[in-house]
């Protein structure tokens, strides 16, 4: 008997809150429409992703040493959503680790593109390395098909190459 009264009061308790808190959810205007709080679509403020700011959240992709090229590394997330992080070039295939590290720093490619602008880097000395990272559960072959992909999300500018026949 007290569990079921205990079931009962907490039941009441929690319905007799619910309409507090979805009154604080947003404004009832007079047709009886729950309309939400918060600025209107022109009031919002605009989202502004210039150098300097992707400089500051992402410092590891500055300042590289172009020396060799860039290598940028690129993977999916889902269907059409592609992430990237870039590494300087070198003579030795980079280990596994390090391109899978990439996956916490991954930026898109409109902001990848805004990266590489940074650089003074002719188009032939930057490579797309199309890869998997094993933060995304997105599966997809790293083939032809999918570095064409890849490139075409750069404008066709650089050369794609499969990264995984290029690490140890």
């Amino acid at each position: 008997m007290k569990r079921r009264l205990g079931g009962i009061l907490c039941a009441a308790l929690v319905l007799s809150a619910l309409p507090a808190f979805c009154g604080s959810c947003g404004k009832r205007e007079a047709d009886g429409i729950q309309k939400p709080d918060g600025p209107k679509p022109d009031e919002a403020e605009e989202i502004v992703t210039d150098s300097l700011s992707l400089r500051e959240r992402f410092p590891e992709y500055f300042d590289l040493s172009a020396f060799k090229g860039l290598e940028v590394y690129v993977w999916s997330l889902a269907e059409g959503s592609y992430r990237c992080g870039i590494l300087p070039g070198t003579n030795r295939n980079k280990m596994q680790k390090e391109i899978w590290d990439l996956g916490f720093h991954g930026v898109s490619v409109a902001d990848m593109k805004e990266i590489l602008a940074a650089y003074d880097v002719p188009d032939d000395e930057v490579f797309l390395f199309a890869c998997a990272q094993p933060i995304s559960s997105y599966l997809y072959p790293i083939d032809e098909d999918y570095c064409r992909a890849v490139s075409a999300q750069f404008d066709d500018r650089f050369a794609c190459f499969a990264a995984t026949d290029f690490w140890e």
